[in-house]
């Protein structure tokens, strides 16, 4: 049985993960190496640098009104860490190292991801700004990155 929630005064029915729909929103993805070659000091700074980027871009009104964001991280394979949020509700993270550096997939999936969150703000009639990939990595790929490479060089958002 699907959960039930009260609608809040200013928000529109069906709008769950986004606040202030009337205000312009921007996909923002964390894209994250989390293979082998991050393990230890690496991978510490990184969890400490992801959790003091919410908490420094959390000061600004604005961003939290329109800031959406996702966390995917790529080692053997890319999956989605946390799915977009709203920027005060990112949760904090601890990543941990291992495997591979499958890049070509992680910006794959990053690419799918804001053209999905692009969507979802046109049927919510909230208009966006383009989104934002950071990538992070200490590594090259150890996967075929020629159709993400295309797929930046081509795509519009």
């Amino acid at each position: 049985m699907p959960e039930l929630r009260q609608t809040g005064f200013n928000e529109m029915p069906g709008s769950a993960g986004i606040v202030v729909p009337n205000e312009p929103h921007m996909a923002c993805v964390l894209l994250l190496d989390t293979s082998s070659s991050m393990w230890g000091d690496p991978i510490n700074s990184l969890n400490k640098a992801i959790n003091d980027f919410k908490e420094q871009t959390a000061l600004d009104e604005l961003a939290q009104k329109r800031v959406d964001i996702a966390i995917i991280e790529f080692n053997d394979t890319a999956c989605v860490v946390q799915d977009f949020t709203p920027l005060p509700q990112l949760q904090p993270v601890s990543l941990s190292a291992a495997g591979c550096t499958a890049m070509g997939e992680g910006i794959n999936l990053a690419i799918d991801k804001v053209k999905e969150r692009n969507r979802f703000y046109a049927s919510m009639g909230t208009p966006c700004f383009k989104p934002w990939i950071f990538m992070i990595t200490d590594g090259v790929p150890t996967d075929d990155i020629s159709a993400a490479r295309q797929r930046i060089k081509y795509e519009c958002f």
